[in-house]
């Protein structure tokens, strides 16, 4: 009786997600209805889920991908209140085909509304980017649409949070996330050694203990970021091109954005692009991500 009545005070939103088939959109929705990704088989037709955060219930509807269903997103899209894309970032022989299919619901969509595209499966190695994904679907295209693209993991859940965060505050106007709060960044080789630092006497400060996580965790972590929590702060570790990168931020801090950031940042160390490195720090400081 006390939540029939609850319910009268909280406020629907009905969300969407589309995506190409094996994009991971039903793995995403097992892990934040459930707590874990769970079995899942390609969905027929549209499956429906209530998600709640704090007093939001997102109606949520999940359209199945199949060539010979996508024509079901045209009238879910034209009641939406907010539309996830989701895209298999590490199937790059796909992207083309996820770029027609996303322009042409962009084409249709009556009314602006809030637009999150997910780059899914940032726990493989072979994953693009946020920076690839958005090239190759032209994103700097769109105009007149509050848009966002967020890297992340519905198999492991990294990201996810952030997103319904985003969501959640498009809706509402009430913000969930502060902006990135950058304190050091420290990028050891595959030695041990501090390739790059920021600021420089972070170096000193943290090589050494980044070293040691790095050691410890090496075998059971392989690819996949972690994070460490020291009171109001995190660190967040991630492994790429033969790197340990590690950055300390503020606890709140959007966790896909930093990942994001920070693979960036080492793909650029390892190709040299220290002009690239420089941006990419200008921006993460801005909180521009």
């Amino acid at each position: 009786m006390l939540d029939e009545l609850l319910s009268l005070f909280r406020k629907k939103a009905r969300l969407v997600v589309l995506g190409l088939d094996g994009a991971g959109k039903t793995t995403m929705i097992n892990y934040i209805k459930r707590g874990d990704p769970g079995a899942t088989f390609p969905t027929i037709g549209a499956s429906f889920e209530r998600i709640k955060v704090r007093n939001l219930v997102f109606e949520v509807w999940d359209i199945g991908g199949q060539r010979n269903l996508r024509r079901l997103w045209d009238e879910y899209v034209k009641n939406a209140d907010v539309l996830i894309f989701m895209i298999d970032a590490a199937d790059r022989s796909r992207f083309l085909e996820a770029k027609e299919e996303f322009w042409r619901i962009v084409n249709i969509m009556e009314r602006s509304i809030p637009l999150l595209v997910l780059a899914n499966k940032a726990d493989l190695p072979d994953a693009a980017t946020v920076f690839e994904i958005a090239d190759v679907l032209e994103l700097s295209r769109l105009k007149e649409v509050t848009w966002q693209i967020m890297w992340v993991s519905a198999l492991t859940g990294m990201g996810l949070r952030d997103a319904f965060a985003w969501v959640y505050e498009q809706v509402t106007g009430r913000k969930l996330l502060k902006p990135m709060e950058i304190e050091g960044i420290v990028v050891i080789d595959s030695e041990g050694r501090v390739i790059f630092s920021h600021p420089k006497e972070y170096a000193e400060r943290f090589g050494a203990f980044v070293s040691a996580i790095d050691s410890f965790t090496k075998d059971s972590l392989r690819e996949i970021p972690s994070s460490v929590e020291m009171g109001e702060k995190r660190i967040v570790i991630v492994r790429r091109y033969r790197m340990t990168g590690a950055v300390v931020i503020s606890k709140r801090s959007p966790e896909s954005s930093v990942v994001s950031m920070m693979v960036e940042l080492m793909r650029s160390l390892s190709n040299q692009e220290m002009e690239r490195v420089e941006r990419l720090l200008k921006r993460s400081t801005y909180g521009g991500w």
